[in-house]
């Protein structure tokens, strides 16, 4: 009787927060911007391309900066790095929901001899959330932006009209190229920065990072000194995406929505409650597999009582009267 009674609770979760309002988020285009500086000089204007279709060959040019292998790892070749892309993201308005989000993967390998870049497209789910009750500071100011659709994945934002709803992503990379140490020998190179940033809401959070990254790079190199260093480089491409709602005039339902906050932590979940008190953790057919409570702000990771990993899908956060919060184990 218990597990009927929560399976009902959550369907009807479910079927309420769907019923009083849904939302598509639809990828218009991608901004690419490229630019690199050599020994310290800037090698040009920033490049930019837009993309408003989203084929392969188009999908090519938005390939991220392949970030080196760590220490690590011992194949070359087998060390790649991803952007993905977010295409389109359904969701209910101000519910915590599962939703289906569409991509495309964009990998491109360290060394080019090992394929160069690839394209790939699918789906998969997450929870998304749509807000109007964020708040950011911006130089000084706080921003509240219009619509904010958050998940573990993204942030994305209508500060002010359609035209900005999106995001910014980048990658960025530094080389040190050193003088050969003996006749003959080829100069040696060194990755001494690299990084990625995806999914930021404002262009200043990407170019005061990327500033730093730069910064960084440049200590680096005045401590190496000119005597040892052939030649550096330092290399960025950022991302813009610009995204169409399908409402973005009209208001927010009122569904229902849990009233704790759920993050995403390493390997386990971050569980913010507005008092301490108990929290279930549930099945999608409503048993309860571990019971939490400790204080108003408690850790899941990923076990049931006993201690074991529970299985990749949905599983369910519940408090009494306080909601419940689907979160996606893989």
């Amino acid at each position: 009787m218990r597990s009927c009674t929560i399976l009902a609770v959550l369907v009807g979760i479910a079927t309420n927060a769907h019923a009083v309002c849904s939302d598509t988020l639809t990828l218009r285009s991608i901004s690419v911007f490229r630019q690199s500086q050599k020994n310290g000089a800037t090698l040009g204007a920033w490049s930019q391309k837009v993309l408003t279709s989203f084929g392969e060959s188009q999908l090519r040019e938005a390939a991220p900066i392949a970030q080196p292998p760590s220490q690590d790892e011992a194949n070359l070749e087998s060390a790649t790095t991803e952007a993905v892309h977010y295409a389109k993201i359904a969701s209910n308005c101000g519910s915590d929901s599962m939703s289906t989000v569409e991509y495309h993967s964009v990998v491109d390998s360290f060394q080019p001899a090992a394929g160069g870049v690839s394209v790939e497209s699918g789906s998969e789910s997450m929870v998304v959330r749509r807000l109007t009750d964020s708040y950011f500071p911006v130089g000084g100011q706080i921003v509240n932006p219009r619509f904010h659709w958050t998940s573990d994945m993204f942030d994305i934002a209508q500060v002010q009209g359609p035209d900005s709803i999106g995001a910014w992503s980048a990658w960025y990379v530094g080389r040190v190229y050193r003088k050969p140490v003996s006749s003959g020998a080829g100069s040696s190179v060194e990755y001494r920065v690299a990084g990625a940033l995806t999914y930021k809401l404002f262009p200043h959070q990407i170019d005061n990072a990327l500033a730093s990254a730069l910064a960084v790079f440049r200590e680096v190199v005045d401590s190496i000194g000119t005597g040892g260093i052939d030649s550096t480089r330092f290399d960025v491409v950022k991302f813009r995406y610009v995204y169409e709602s399908s409402t973005y005039t009209g208001v927010v339902g009122k569904g229902p929505r849990a009233a704790f906050r759920v993050m995403a932590n390493g390997r386990g979940w971050s569980i913010f409650l507005p008092a301490s008190m108990p929290l279930a953790i549930l099945s999608s057919d409503g048993r309860e597999i571990r019971r939490l409570q400790g204080g108003r702000e408690l850790w899941w990771d990923g076990r049931d009582a006993s201690g074991n990993r529970v299985p990749s899908g949905i599983w369910y956060l519940s408090t009494q009267g306080m909601g419940v919060v689907p979160v996606l184990v893989h």
